[in-house]
């Protein structure tokens, strides 16, 4: 009886905070093997928000040669808390704090799927005790949501706008090593996926063949991208024959622009040249048996193929569905993939009739706090927050936001 009672409580306090002041929103990310946490002040609707303080603990994989699932959840039971309590520790008396009651903050906002499943319940289930102990409402944030919104956090920073950019409708091209899928947003709460990877993802299948090509690190993929750049002599990609690679879902008779990406086809790809090139070859011993220059070689022709193939299926895509796609102008690119500059490159030569492209800087596009705070702040403008009995959800569409139990609405269950 205490705990409905509470609940109804909880629920009539949320218009009053979200309408009537400014406000402090602490958000939480675990969805992979980052834990994240930041604090954002939101001062107003028509002003732009505040980061306060963002922290970031990432697993390392250099040793396992990727992400595994328990390693990524011990390091969230570790830190996630502890990296809250760094968060809160500088403003736990502070002025806001003291003229709020003794609230740091007014908000939580936690990934809540989709994503890892022991990895977003470490951060979800901290979410939710800090959203009883505080007396502050919970918004659970889909991962993806926060992504495609990331631009809108920062678009307006230094700058006379009274509201965030891009407006909808936009598409974005969310790309990262658990995903990639060409998204049309029309509404906060309504996105179509134009098309999904039929597969794996393109930061994975990046990471995938930088480990093939014998290289070490976290974040694969950017290691990748640094190797590359580390030698800008145009001449280069001349000096050794050019790889043999596939063109993924290429047209046939039976089979007319798919509109999904694919990416494994890469993989196997690599490993057929280089056991040609050289025989019994593993990525240990390449090292050894192939030149930097040819490895520098092969890993620029595997990341340019891998990024034609993104803009080819989704120039397919906009040929097959120009009332639907053409009319869009602003173009989001986030996910970890996105803050390679190559591609970023790429987009604009070969999207020429995409007015304003969108890239946040390379530091938000793979996973953060930041982009679930802000999304979460969206969110609960819009009347949302989230029931204090829901639970994080390793698969949920984007397409259907609004589908899974718990939402609540101006105070009122849906």
């Amino acid at each position: 009886m205490l705990r409905f009672k509470g609940l109804k409580q909880y629920y009539s306090y949320l218009p009053l905070c979200r309408l009537a002041r400014n406000y402090r929103v602490l958000a939480i990310e675990t969805s992979c093997d980052d834990t994240s946490v930041c604090l954002i002040d939101r001062p107003g609707r028509d002003s732009p928000p505040v980061l306060l303080a963002h922290k970031k603990h990432s697993l390392d994989t250099t040793e396992t040669g990727g992400i595994i699932p328990l390693k990524a959840h011990l390091l969230h039971q570790q830190m996630t808390a502890y990296t809250v309590n760094e968060i809160l520790q500088p403003i736990r008396d502070d002025a806001y704090t003291r003229q709020n009651g003794g609230k740091p903050v007014d908000v939580i906002c936690a990934t809540r799927g989709p994503g890892m499943g022991s990895s977003l319940a470490a951060g979800y289930d901290v979410a939710k005790g800090l959203s009883v102990a505080l007396d502050v409402p919970l918004v659970g944030v889909h991962h993806m949501l926060g992504h495609l919104l990331t631009p809108r956090m920062f678009s307006w920073n230094g700058k006379a706008l009274s509201v965030p950019l891009p407006q909808f409708p936009f598409l974005s091209l969310l790309a990262s090593g658990g995903h990639t899928m060409l998204v049309l947003s029309e509404s906060l709460l309504k996105h179509k996926i134009i098309a999904n990877t039929l597969d794996i993802a393109a930061g994975d299948i990046l990471d995938k063949c930088a480990r093939e090509l014998g290289l070490k690190g976290i974040m694969l993929a950017r290691v990748m991208e640094s190797f590359i750049n580390e030698n800008n002599d145009p001449t280069i990609d001349k000096k050794y024959p050019a790889l043999r690679l596939p063109e993924p879902l290429k047209n046939t008779k039976d089979r007319i622009n798919i509109p999904a990406f694919s990416f494994a086809p890469f993989i196997s790809s690599l490993r057929s040249n280089l056991n040609e090139i050289y025989p019994g070859y593993t990525p240990t011993t390449l090292v050894d048996l192939a030149s930097e220059q040819h490895r520098r070689q092969m890993a620029s022709e595997i990341q340019t193929s891998v990024f034609n193939h993104i803009i080819q299926r989704i120039k397919n895509m906009e040929k097959d569905n120009p009332e639907n796609l053409l009319h869009i102008k602003d173009l989001v690119l986030s996910g970890g993939v996105g803050a390679n500059q190559t591609f970023r490159r790429m987009l604009r030569d070969l999207l020429p009739h995409i007015d304003t492209f969108h890239f946040p800087d390379p530091k938000w596009c793979s996973d953060n706090a930041v982009m679930i705070g802000w999304a979460g702040i969206e969110l609960y403008e819009s009347g949302l927050t989230s029931d204090i009995q829901t639970y994080s959800v390793p698969r949920w569409s984007l397409e259907n936001l609004m589908a899974l139990d718990g939402w609540v609405r101006d105070g009122k269950k849906l």
